[in-house]
């Protein structure tokens, strides 16, 4: 673990460079999204699914599950961490100047097109747990367990219980991953209630088995999510 830290305000931002990872973000000292021991013995935090989300194209394509981004090392920039991966290059953009804002601008520096889809696999936190999580008015404690896609707008407003009302604008997404882990016992499961995963997604997963995913020599993509609280 290598930690840096950005602050504004009341805002405090941690990054982890192993795996370019967000440690933790929080305001006036309440956790937004943050670091966490799994029920299935794995710790889970803030990541980007680079060029590929879960296992699409493992199988097909022989790339690594989530993309190999989450476990390279990050060099640090100004405000910015950066990666690269058989030449494709990610940037991670953050600025605490209105609320949190995380852009993600991906170059393919290569000499052949890329394959690529794009998520961000956020832990946000819930410690009253996530039964009654609403995502713009729309009670969603069911998909939790159920893991759906879900259709996203830009413009997004999420309660999670006991906290602050949180406003989630997404650019270049247009589904929601809705995730937490869990263990089995016999027939019962049994699922992490600390925390809940609304993961933004550019394309559903399976995107990047196609050829409309292919992104050309010399191409760039830019993807952004902005989280404040109202």
């Amino acid at each position: 673990m290598k930690l840096i830290e950005f602050k504004n305000k009341n805002w405090l931002l941690k990054i982890d460079l192993e795996g370019g990872r967000i440690y933790e973000l929080s305001k006036d000292g309440e956790k937004i999204l943050a670091t966490y021991e799994r029920i299935d013995g794995k710790m889970g935090n803030t990541h980007v699914c680079i060029p590929n989300f879960a296992r699409e194209g493992v199988d097909s394509l022989g790339m690594v599950a989530h993309g190999p981004f989450r476990n390279q090392k990050w060099k640090q920039e100004t405000n910015s961490i950066k990666a690269e991966v058989e030449g494709l290059e990610v940037e991670q953009m953050f600025s605490l100047e209105e609320g949190f804002s995380q852009k993600i601008i991906i170059k393919n520096n290569s000499s052949v097109a890329k394959r690529v889809n794009v998520a961000v696999h956020n832990y946000w936190d819930t410690p009253l747990s996530w039964y009654g999580l609403k995502l713009n008015g729309k009670d969603i404690t069911g998909a939790v367990k159920e893991n759906p896609e879900i259709k996203i707008k830009k413009e997004n407003i999420l309660e999670i219980p006991g906290k602050k009302t949180i406003k989630w604008q997404l650019l270049g997404f247009n589904f929601v991953k809705v995730w937490t882990a869990l263990k089995e016992e016999g027939k019962i499961k049994i699922y992490d209630p600390g925390y809940v995963c609304l993961e933004p997604l550019r394309q559903k997963e399976g995107f990047v088995e196609s050829e409309a995913s292919l992104l050309p020599p010399g191409g760039e993509m830019v993807v952004e999510q902005r989280i404040d609280c109202v």
